[in-house]
């Protein structure tokens, strides 16, 4: 059986894998500077706010670039394709949110 759609594309899941991983480096970056800035001692809410600019923001605008451009959307009429492309990008971007959180969770020791 095989799954049609754009997430059936190895290019695709390639990309969208690759955005994960720049979006954890940005994430570390931006955590990084933070701790610099704030002199070690970060606050709970500069850390929520960076987070979610990091992880969520960027990640569901390289999601919905990626999936955009893959060649499933382009058999869409293009209002459809840019609002299934921005709803396929929020989910997966929430997917890939709740698997940071389980990931950090258990490195943390949480």
């Amino acid at each position: 059986m095989r799954l049609h759609g754009p997430l059936s594309c190895p290019r695709v899941i390639a990309w969208l894998f690759g955005m994960s991983v720049l979006s954890l480096a940005w994430w570390w970056i931006g955590l990084v500077v933070l701790a610099v800035t704030s002199q070690g001692e970060v606050s709970r809410r500069a850390l929520e706010i960076m987070s979610y600019i990091t992880l969520a923001g960027f990640s569901a605008i390289a999601y919905t670039a990626v999936l955009r451009n893959s060649a499933w959307f382009f058999t869409l009429q293009p209002v459809i394709s840019w609002t299934a492309s921005i709803l396929s990008a929020v989910v997966l971007a929430y997917v890939f949110i709740f698997v940071f959180q389980i990931g950090f969770t258990l490195y943390a020791g949480w």
